[in-house]
């Protein structure tokens, strides 16, 4: 932020990224670790806590775009079910064959809209 010399900002969360941009508003405003790390990035107490409280003087505006869940959307997926017995069966024959070159394929293209 002080690179370009913003006063201000905004910023923009798609898809999972509004996940993440909740996050962040909410680690810096409580003051808690952003990352979940345990590790402050090697910034002292009082330097991390006046560089967290600059950054949100300076949001402006959040914009979630396309705020939904991948995970719980592919739970209402009609093959659901189905697709967790394929990953199952996946795993299952991949533990049996473990050696084998052809066991690159993580979910058949079925199994996805595409």
């Amino acid at each position: 932020i002080t690179h370009r010399s913003a006063t201000h900002f905004g910023f923009v969360g798609h898809s999972t990224g509004c996940q993440n941009a909740i996050h962040l508003l909410k680690h810096l405003e409580d003051g808690s670790d952003d990352d979940g790390d345990g590790d402050d990035g090697g910034a002292t107490p009082s330097s991390n806590s006046n560089s967290k409280e600059n950054l949100v003087s300076k949001i402006q505006v959040v914009a979630l775009q396309a705020p939904v869940s991948d995970r719980e959307g592919a739970m209402v997926e009609p093959q659901y079910a189905e697709n967790i017995q394929t990953a199952r069966e996946i795993v299952a024959h991949h533990h049996h064959n473990h050696n084998n070159q052809e066991e690159e394929e993580m979910m058949p293209r079925t199994a996805f809209w595409a």
